[in-house]
């Protein structure tokens, strides 16, 4: 909770798009994210998320991946008694990534992440996946976003993330590396959309 709002915020995100995997040489693909955002705000935002990736011949593999906004949410919220005009949108991210996968049968992953955003924030990240169990993962995210520079008031401007779940893969090995059918991209979460406030 804060001085803006209700101790309680939910949010829905969804993810849907086109991506290919191989064995060795150029992967991709490209995806849509929605996340509806309910707190002392009401927003729903769209974004497009690229990824494009060499594999090299021992499971590592080096890329760049991009976020891109596609819709701006507006809403008025009340805050003291007083009446303000909020404007949201995602934020457009350029991010370059090592990924390797590691273990036995190659069932964990690492992933390093370096790039800017649109507002002149460096981003850093790392998210490790190790299974538990046959079906049974771990996986562990953090992103952290410096605010620019030359921002007055820098904790405005910050992002960060830090997750920790449990994934379950019915009917499959957890972190299969030879899966092409394993879905490239992850469903969208506040790592991949970040969400900004517009300023009039």
């Amino acid at each position: 909770g804060s001085t803006a709002g209700m101790d309680r915020r939910s949010q829905m995100f969804l993810t849907g798009g086109l991506f290919r995997r191989v064995d060795y040489g150029l992967q991709g693909g490209l995806v849509v994210d929605y996340l509806h955002d309910d707190w002392f705000y009401k927003a729903d935002l769209l974004q497009l998320r690229g990824e494009l990736s060499f594999v090299t011949a021992y499971r590592g593999e080096w890329g760049f991946r991009f976020t891109n906004s596609q819709q701006t949410s507006e809403s008025t919220i009340s805050i003291g008694g007083s009446s303000i005009d909020l404007s949201l949108e995602s934020l457009d991210s350029y991010r370059f990534f090592a990924r390797r996968n590691f273990g036995i049968h190659l069932q964990s992953t690492a992933e390093l992440v370096a790039g800017w955003s649109e507002q002149k924030n460096a981003l850093v990240g790392l998210r490790i996946e190790l299974p538990l169990a046959a079906e049974l993962g771990l996986e562990a995210e953090s992103l952290y976003g410096t605010p620019p520079s030359e921002s007055m008031l820098g904790y405005d401007q910050e992002w960060w993330n830090i997750a920790i779940a449990l994934k379950w893969t019915p009917g499959r090995s957890f972190g299969t590396a030879r899966d092409y059918y394993r879905p490239l991209f992850k469903v969208a979460d506040n790592a991949s959309l970040l969400v900004q406030r517009l300023t009039p």
